[in-house]
């Protein structure tokens, strides 16, 4: 005989029953002001602590990455990756980079001539806590990550006019993750190069000691991070080659191709379109 639960004389399975129930978990009743705190915190620590991972296996050991994060030809989303995003790494080292350069030298090296295009609008980029978040972070770095999705559109288009097989998405991970892993390591460098400036103008008035002794700390500092830089260019080419199937020299001459093209379209478009941008800062 079929089970049943009679409610006010008709007859409903207990199966439906026990299904209307389940949609209800038991947490949802509990009042818990802390679960969204907690959340929040811990994405925060996670993305720290995978922002400099992600920069290091960019540089080391991009086998480790992901490969759907660098090949994937998708323009959905991969779920459950172990490393930061390639857009989110592009714009969040976009966005230390551009802070530290206003805030050092008072320009954007050497982006300044595209950027001075976005004068209102980077005039807005929030500084303080409060206003700070992955989302104001993302728009406000907008502009950066459209140029570096130009030049990707730019390296596709002439890697296919030339009779190779180049996903869009595919050449978008890999210049974003590369242009973002560039500027996190000149952003560590230049937060390296202030002590270590301090140190050689006033090591010797403050500690006793020659300030040849204190330049030490710098030529190594700077031989690091022009080895860095290499090693970020090395690693570029070797995936786009990988990514195309195709010659060392032959992605370098596309890349020099590309770039230069996609540079000087960008400019020739932002030159005709950069009244619309000074609506932004009224």
């Amino acid at each position: 005989m079929r089970n049943a639960l009679r409610l006010r004389g008709a007859s409903v399975p207990s199966s439906l029953a026990w299904k209307r129930s389940s949609k209800e978990p038991e947490w949802l009743k509990d009042i818990d002001v802390s679960r969204t705190v907690e959340n929040l915190l811990t994405g925060a620590v996670v993305f720290v602590g995978r922002l400099p991972t992600t920069a290091w296996w960019l540089l080391s050991r991009p086998g480790k990455l992901d490969r759907r994060l660098l090949f994937n030809e998708s323009l959905k989303t991969v779920p459950q990756v172990n490393a930061t995003r390639p857009l989110t790494f592009l714009a969040v080292n976009l966005f230390l980079y551009a802070v530290l350069m206003l805030k050092t030298i008072g320009t954007i090296q050497p982006f300044s001539p595209f950027l001075e295009f976005f004068k209102p609008f980077l005039a807005k980029v929030p500084t303080d806590l409060k206003s700070l978040s992955l989302e104001s972070v993302s728009v406000f770095m907008l502009p950066g990550v459209v140029i570096v999705g130009f030049l990707s559109a730019t390296t596709t288009s002439l890697a296919r006019a030339v009779g190779m097989k180049a996903p869009f998405k595919v050449m978008l991970n890999l210049h974003a993750y590369y242009v973002g892993l560039a500027c996190f390591i000149i952003t560590v460098q230049a937060l390296l190069l202030t002590p270590t400036w301090e140190l050689i103008f006033w090591g010797q008035e403050r500690y006793g000691k020659d300030g040849i002794w204190y330049a030490i700390p710098l030529v190594l500092s700077g031989i690091a991070f022009l080895l860095a830089l290499l090693v970020t260019v090395i690693q570029f080419v070797t995936k786009v080659r990988e990514a195309l199937l195709t010659g060392v020299a032959i992605v370098i001459a596309l890349l020099a191709t590309s770039w230069t093209t996609g540079f000087a379209l960008a400019w020739a478009i932002l030159y005709f379109v950069s009244p619309a941008f000074e609506l932004i800062g009224k």
